[in-house]
């Protein structure tokens, strides 16, 4: 990527995260104590008085325009409004903001003497259907069946991809991946297809289901970034996209290369795959200049008997990872067996025996371990463990094992010199957090559908799982 391009990129993007930061600035109203717009507990704010309208918010988001710096004055005292980028989707969804009580809030996002709001469908809709936010635009409280504490307001809105649309472009000119673009090198070139490819399926789940705005946005930034980090290495020739390797016992015997594949494993069970799991093969992919990054999908465990069949689980997670344009992989190694993921990154080793192999095998930071609690082995045991073992068929000589922990729990990165850290003959990393909160359980349980990539959504919905379609299995 060229420098100006790169320092164009940064600026952008540290101008959209504050763009997307709660309650960047509060917009402080009096409410008007007019019988048309009464205020108070239940009742709509008067926010359309800026603009010369009446009674709830404006549909026009426009109509928001003068929140900013004009105080409406009434008796009531001042009240702080969530910020109007938040204001905006409210008014575009056609919903209402009623002031709440203090006490209605989750002490630890509404701190004491401060306001919250309720959305509303209008005067018919169903009680049930009122989402509580508070002035920074986190949703607080929600009848039975309510997204969790924590998801911003934007997850009541669908529809309107526009936005998004316009900041998937700010991103394509700024780390320059525009698809099409004969100037790219191959790396970036490709990137900007993967991108795009990215871009448009997010899109498209945006048309299909409420999403969160604020997430959708932190996601495609960060694979922005990691995309046009990971063309550097490719256009700089540390990196060289669709290696040949055998991944299971599928693929043909290759003529092995002398020079060194970086293969990065992340073992998952993939039900469903989520975009917390992309945005960490892709930061996988910038951080290590991997020529690939593959998944492990689990097989069937009788230990999870509610885990959907691998038969309908893994096309699926194959199906998603193929819009990846060969970045992404995967494995069918652990197909029919109930073989650890700390086991399956060696057998794959042993596929190519005579392929040199760095692979950096990931896990989550919560097993940051040699041994768990119950005295078993844990991620750091079970790779040494394996190391030592020859039978398994890899080839210590021309194979390189690291691991690298996903920043999930842990409060820090932990290094050398911390007293919380392990020793290991092989080399440790850390990846970011993915900025978000995201689970497979989440979808599953809660209905987060839009943390599904869109692929994985329209066969699921086809298939019925996960509460989506006519007959939908439970989950």
């Amino acid at each position: 990527m060229k420098a100006w391009h790169r320092s164009t990129a940064t600026l952008i993007l540290a101008f959209l995260g504050s763009l997307c930061a709660p309650c960047a600035a509060t917009n402080v109203v009096r409410p008007n104590t007019g019988a048309s717009a009464g205020v108070g507990p239940g009742a709509p704010l008067n926010a359309g008085a800026a603009a010369g309208a009446s009674g709830a918010l404006a549909a026009d988001p426009s109509a928001l325009a003068g929140l900013s710096g004009a105080p409406l004055v009434g008796a009531m005292p001042e009240v702080a409004l969530p910020p109007t980028g938040v204001l905006a989707e409210i008014a575009t969804a056609g919903l209402e903001l009623r002031a709440t009580a203090a006490e209605t809030a989750a002490p630890a996002q509404s701190p004491a003497g401060a306001t919250t709001f309720d959305v509303h469908a209008g005067a018919a809709a169903n009680p049930a259907s009122v989402v509580t936010v508070s002035q920074s635009g986190a949703h607080v409280s929600g009848s039975p069946g309510a997204e969790a504490d924590g998801v911003p307001l934007q997850s009541v809105r669908g529809q309107d991809t526009r936005r998004l649309l316009e900041h998937f472009q700010v991103l394509e000119a700024a780390f320059g991946l525009k698809r099409g673009d004969s100037n790219l090198n191959p790396g970036h070139a490709l990137a900007a297809d993967i991108l795009g490819n990215f871009a448009a399926d997010m899109l498209d789940m945006a048309d299909r289901v409420p999403y969160d705005a604020h997430i959708y946005e932190h996601v495609l930034g960060k694979a922005a970034a990691a995309l046009d980090g990971w063309a550097d290495h490719v256009d700089g020739g540390r990196a060289v996209p669709r290696p040949q390797l055998r991944l299971d016992e599928r693929d043909p015997l290759y003529q092995p290369g002398e020079r060194e594949i970086t293969l990065a494993v992340y073992p998952v069970a993939g039900d469903p795959m989520q975009l917390g799991h992309l945005l960490v093969g892709l930061n996988a992919a910038q951080q290590f200049g991997a020529d690939m990054v593959t998944w492990v999908g689990a097989g069937d465990d009788p230990r999870k008997p509610k885990m959907t069949p691998a038969q309908t689980r893994i096309p699926i997670l194959e199906a998603t990872l193929a819009r990846f344009g060969g970045l992404f992989g995967h494995s069918r190694i652990a197909q029919g067996t109930n073989f650890k993921g700390e086991l399956n990154v060696f057998r794959i080793m042993a596929l190519n025996p005579f392929q040199p192999m760095r692979v950096i095998y990931m896990a989550g930071d919560d097993h940051y371990a040699r041994t768990k609690p119950d005295g078993s082995l844990d991620v750091i045991g079970e790779l040494e463990n394996n190391l030592a073992n020859l039978m398994i068929g890899h080839n210590p000589l021309i194979h390189r094992i690291e691991v690298a922990f996903i920043r999930r729990t842990l409060p820090k990165v932990i290094l050398p010199g911390d007293p919380n850290y392990i020793a290991t003959a092989f080399p440790q990393h850390w990846l970011e957090h993915v900025g978000f909160e995201a689970s497979s359980t989440d979808i599953r349980t809660k209905g987060l559908y839009y943390l599904m990539h869109a692929v994985g959504y329209q066969l699921a919905l086809a298939a019925g799982l996960y509460g989506l379609g006519a007959g939908a299995k439970p989950s």
